[in-house]
């Protein structure tokens, strides 16, 4: 069985610009999402005699960043110019063997800080994912 190991990838985000060009998210410490979950749907008729169900469409729900907080850095500030825009930009996620995931999303939430004495400021940001991620 093969792993992946977390250090080594990377994640970038559209700039939103004519030409997109992708930003690097600097400093990001932890990563969490891309998970699909299927939707039910209710077939259940009047003669039925149990619920009866299908699968509906999978949501794929969003991407949790965990970073250190900087908000000089470019690839911060992108993440508060989208959300701010509310358009739809191209993600990827850059495996460290290579492999990639991209797909379409828009900034939920910007990074939200935590920090206390003897510590550097913390953050988290949400991309919400829309459509279904390419994986390549």
């Amino acid at each position: 069985m093969a792993y992946i190991k977390f250090q080594g990838m990377s994640l970038s985000l559209d700039d939103g610009a004519a030409t997109p060009a992708a930003v690097p998210i600097e400093q990001i410490s932890g990563i969490d999402g891309l998970s699909a979950t299927t939707s039910v749907n209710d077939r259940t008729v009047m003669n039925s005699t149990a619920i009866e169900k299908s699968p509906g469409l999978p949501d794929y729900g969003n991407l949790t960043i965990d970073l250190f907080y900087d908000p000089s850095l470019p690839g911060h500030s992108n993440l508060r110019d989208a959300a701010a825009a509310q358009d739809i930009r191209e993600g990827v996620l850059t495996f460290a063997d290579g492999q990639t995931a991209t797909f379409q999303c828009f900034v939920s939430q910007v990074p939200s800080l935590s920090g206390s004495a003897n510590t550097d400021f913390t953050g988290q940001a949400i991309l919400e994912i829309t459509g279904s991620p390419v994986f390549a």
